[in-house]
C-alpha cells in the first residue's frame, strides 16, 4: 500500500495499480507529509497536528498534539514504535506511537525545520531547516551532536544518511 497526504487535508491509501482504495479527512488544513511503517501511517499538517492511522483500514487511531506551528515531515523508526516530526516551530519532536506522548522536543534550530529522519537504526535523527542548517541529534542523550551549514542552499528540504560505526 501507499499513503498520500493532500492540500485538501485528506489522506488516501493507494494500490500499486493506481487505484485509491480509501480516503479520509485527516486535518483541518493542508496535509503536508505522510509516512508508513509496519501497518501504521502518519500524516502531518499545517493545523499543527499529526494523525496516526491504521494503514490497512485508513482509520485514524490517534492525534499527536504539541507543535506550535505546521508539521512539514514525519518519519517512523523501524518497527513504528517511535515517530519523528519536523515543524515550523523550529523543533524536532520524537513521539511514542503507542501512547501518542511526546518523548522529546529537540530545540536548537534558528529557523523552521523542514525535514527530519531517523538514521543509524533509529538511534539518531537528522534534521534540516530553512536557514540551511543540518543537525545530527542523539535523542537518547537529548542533544545535538553536530551542525552542518550549507550557505549556498538557503533551505534544506530533505535529508538522508547512513551511519557506519556511528559515522557518515
Amino acid at each position: 500500500f501507499l499513503i498520500s497526504a493532500s492540500r485538501d487535508g485528506t489522506a488516501k491509501r493507494w494500490r500499486a495499480d493506481g487505484v485509491a482504495t480509501a480516503s479520509a479527512l485527516a486535518h483541518e488544513k493542508d496535509a503536508n507529509c505522510a509516512a508508513a511503517e509496519a501497518g501504521l501511517a502518519a500524516t502531518g499538517s499545517q493545523d499543527r497536528t499529526i494523525a496516526l492511522w491504521d494503514a490497512r483500514r485508513l482509520e485514524k487511531t490517534r492525534s499527536l498534539v504539541g507543535h506550535k506551528r505546521g508539521v512539514w515531515q514525519v518519519d517512523f523508526a523501524p518497527g513504528a514504535k517511535r515517530l519523528v516530526s519536523a515543524s515550523s516551530d523550529k523543533t524536532v519532536r520524537v513521539w511514542a506511537t503507542s501512547s501518542a506522548a511526546c518523548l522529546l522536543a529537540l530545540d536548537g534550530h534558528d529557523a523552521s525545520v523542514l525535514c527530519a529522519r531517523f538514521v543509524g537504526e533509529a538511534h539518531q535523527v537528522l534534521s534540516g531547516a530553512a536557514d540551511g542548517a543540518i543537525k545530527l541529534w542523539s535523542p537518547d542523550a537529548a542533544r545535538c551532536e553536530c551542525t552542518l551549514r550549507d550557505d549556498d542552499a538557503p533551505k534544506v528540504w530533505a535529508v538522508a544518511g547512513r551511519l557506519v560505526s556511528g559515522r557518515f
